[in-house]
């Protein structure tokens, strides 16, 4: 506050070391593999599902996200940078989205909501895979920084965005949602949340 800011500042790590279209939303989906396309936009790229359907779903389950070369890259753009700035600033993960837009990433955004409605258990097995490897790339980010870690903003917990939400039913939420967001929360001592509009 002394210095003019109303919140600390933090700093977001370059993308130096990424080869093609950056991901964007699609970041974890394509650090598994997913492809991705760039449409030209350049705030828009898409990315093609990883599976077919929930039974595919083992083969997602044993990815090792932290050997991507694209999560590899980032976490040495975050150790170069966090020598520069000699643990002066503190760093924002690239995940601006969270576990349930991985999900329908996984298996196509049309098959997430089918699955949500016509097989509860499966999507909760498919938002369960997909929460570990959120944490996974996330952890691996905040190693990469040696704790100098803000979340954004530094508020309290972790903090994540979501462009699916507003489009479940209360009852979905409730049973999908809200345990994927409790078991986030036990991880860092809270969520903060961002809807897509």
């Amino acid at each position: 506050h002394e210095h003019g800011f109303l919140t600390v500042p933090t700093l977001l790590p370059h993308t130096a070391y990424l080869d093609g279209p950056f991901p964007q939303s699609h970041l974890i989906a394509a650090a598994l593999g997913a492809r991705v396309t760039d449409t030209g936009d350049p705030l828009a790229v898409s990315a093609e599902p990883l599976i077919r359907d929930i039974g595919e779903l083992p083969r997602i389950e044993t990815l090792d996200v932290t050997r991507s070369p694209l999560l590899q890259g980032l976490c040495r753009a975050i150790a170069e940078m966090a020598e520069i700035t000699q643990g002066v600033i503190a760093f924002e993960p690239y995940l601006q989205h969270g576990p349930l837009d991985l999900a329908a990433d996984v298996i196509g955004v049309q098959k997430f909501y089918e699955l949500t409605a016509l097989d509860p258990e499966g999507a909760a097995s498919l938002i369960r895979v997909c929460t570990d490897k959120w944490l996974d790339f996330r952890r691996a980010q905040e190693r990469a920084a040696n704790g100098r870690w803000a979340g954004r903003r530094f508020e309290p917990g972790c903090y994540y965005g979501d462009s699916l939400l507003e489009n479940l039913p209360p009852d979905t939420v409730r049973e999908l949602a809200v345990p994927m967001a409790a078991r986030l929360a036990r991880e860092y001592g809270g969520v903060v949340f961002g809807l897509g509009r």
